[in-house]
């Protein structure tokens, strides 16, 4: 799937949902799009997995051992294998092919869940509304906002070119 379809994907999800502000919750987004979630420790490498249990319903499990940002775009990570991914009943997301930069992704179907993710945490039109970040302050203010690591919302903010590469 290209990148634009996916942040449509995500934006549409967003509004039909009227979730206009961040933090967006995407613990209550899930339960109510059909995924229900399990919590606790899974191993070192292991961030989480989705289990299809029929076309609208599905069981995601989160590794508790991780930080709450990592939690929150995992969980997002696996609402996008529910929405795009169908061919198979079980996506299980090792900490190394959730986290890769864009550039090296592990395959297509996880790079697309992590745009989906970032899409859904961050979305385009709320960081466009915030406007161009030029300090380092910046980014991490906003990543406190919105929930989510400075590292993600340093790729979310230079991949929608609202951030200088240097500052």
């Amino acid at each position: 799937m290209d990148f634009p379809k996916i942040e449509a994907l995500a934006e549409e999800l967003l509004k039909n949902h009227k979730l206009h502000a961040p933090p967006i919750d995407v613990f209550s987004l899930a339960e109510q799009i059909g995924i229900s979630i399990d919590q606790g420790p899974m191993g070192d490498n292991v961030s989480g997995a989705i289990h299809f249990e029929g076309e609208n319903q599905a069981a995601v499990a989160l590794n508790t051992t991780e930080s709450q940002q990592r939690q929150r775009f995992t969980l997002a990570h696996e609402i996008g294998h529910f929405l795009m991914h169908r061919d198979r009943d079980l996506y299980i997301d090792s900490h190394d092919m959730l986290f890769r930069r864009l550039e090296v992704p592990a395959n297509a179907k996880e790079r697309d869940a992590n745009v989906f993710a970032a899409a859904l945490l961050m979305p385009k039109t709320l960081l466009e509304a915030e406007g161009k970040v030029s300090a380092q302050d910046d980014v991490a203010r906003l990543a406190k906002k919105y929930k989510v690591s400075v590292p993600a919302m340093s790729y979310r903010l230079l991949n929608l070119g609202l951030v200088d590469l240097l500052f």
